[in-house]
C-alpha cells in the first residue's frame, strides 16, 4: 500500500472497497465530504462499472466490483479501527440487562456503545436497540 495522493473519486472508490455494502453516509463520514459530492462520485463510479449500486429496501448500498481498478492506498479513515471486542462485550452486557427487564440501564449501555461505533451501520443498529429499550421501558 502506498501513500500517494489520489483524486476524490478514487478516494470514494477506496472507501467503497474498504467498506463493502456502505451507504452514502458512510462515504461522507469517511472522507468528510458533502452528500451531494459523494452522491455524484458514486454515480460516476456506478456508471463506469467500478461500483455496484443495490437497493436494500431502505437505501442504496455500494460494493466495489471484484477486480475493479481501484488504487491500493491507505486513507486516514482506515487508520481509525473500531474495537470489536469492546463493542461486543458492551452489547453482551446490554442484552443481559434487557433479559432482566432493566430497560433504561440497557439503553444507557447502548448510548455508551454509540461512542465506539465507527460507521453509520453500527450507529443505526445500536440506536435502534437503544430506542427499542426506551419504548419498552415506557410501557412498563
Amino acid at each position: 500500500m502506498t501513500s500517494e495522493r489520489i483524486n476524490q473519486i478514487d478516494q470514494v472508490a477506496v472507501v467503497v472497497r474498504h467498506i463493502p455494502g456502505c451507504v452514502l453516509q458512510d462515504v461522507c463520514e469517511a472522507l468528510d465530504i458533502t452528500s451531494s459530492s459523494a452522491g455524484n462520485f458514486l454515480r460516476k463510479l456506478t456508471n463506469s462499472g467500478t461500483v455496484i449500486r443495490e437497493h436494500n429496501g431502505t437505501q442504496y448500498t455500494y460494493t466495489a466490483v471484484p477486480g475493479a481498478d481501484i488504487p491500493d492506498v491507505v486513507l486516514p479513515f482506515m487508520l481509525d479501527k473500531p474495537d470489536p471486542a469492546r463493542i461486543e462485550s458492551a452489547e453482551r452486557i446490554a442484552r443481559e440487562l434487557e433479559s432482566r427487564g432493566l430497560w433504561r440501564r440497557a439503553a444507557t449501555v447502548y448510548t455508551d456503545i454509540l461512542g465506539l461505533a465507527c460507521n453509520a451501520h453500527e450507529v443505526l443498529r445500536i440506536s435502534q436497540r437503544r430506542d427499542a429499550c426506551l419504548r419498552t421501558a415506557r410501557r412498563w
